[in-house]
């Protein structure tokens, strides 16, 4: 957890007010929350277990995108949701991964739904962020959903497992 809360507190310092935010599904970017309550940024996000997080005193809206609920991981996902994605551009897309390997210039999801919504949130945003821990480093998934080039910005924790480190990796203290 201590991780995932240096990862977004780096995040959330780069959002200005007026910004229009999407938050991937996951449990890494909700820590952003915690980090913005300064600031008056829109959330648009699948991810449903975001609402428990959100303060009564948030300045900014929220926008949870629908479609077909999955308990288990409390995000709202299929092509309904795409489809509602696509009404919005944001500003920043934080995005998460079941794993990246800078080897082979792959982004993983475990669910090929998850990818869909990934994918679509890279092309609506203007300044993309890869937020994952050193645990993601060279581990695969079910399906590709990105190359690691496409981000502006890789926030991780570390970086004491690569051969060598991209120049679009950032490491957050």
């Amino acid at each position: 957890e201590n991780q995932k809360r240096k990862i977004c507190k780096k995040a959330a310092s780069y959002l200005n007010n007026g910004d229009c935010i999407y938050i991937d599904s996951g449990t890494t970017g909700i820590y952003i929350i915690d980090y913005i309550m300064d600031k008056e940024v829109d959330i648009v996000s699948p991810n449903t277990y975001i609402l428990s997080r959100i303060p009564d005193d948030f300045k900014g809206k929220v926008y949870v995108l629908g479609g077909e609920f999955k308990k288990k991981s409390e995000i709202c996902t299929g092509s309904l949701t795409v489809e509602m994605m696509k009404n919005f551009k944001f500003d920043y897309a934080f995005l998460t991964a079941n794993g990246i390997s800078f080897e082979n210039g792959e982004v993983y999801s475990y669910h090929f739904g998850y990818a869909a919504l990934k994918k679509e949130a890279l092309k609506q945003s203007k300044c993309s962020m890869l937020l994952v821990d050193q645990s993601k480093f060279e581990k695969s998934g079910l399906c590709v959903w990105a190359n690691p080039i496409q981000f502006q910005s890789i926030l991780v924790d570390g970086t004491s497992t690569l051969k060598r480190k991209p120049k679009n990796v950032v490491v957050c203290q």
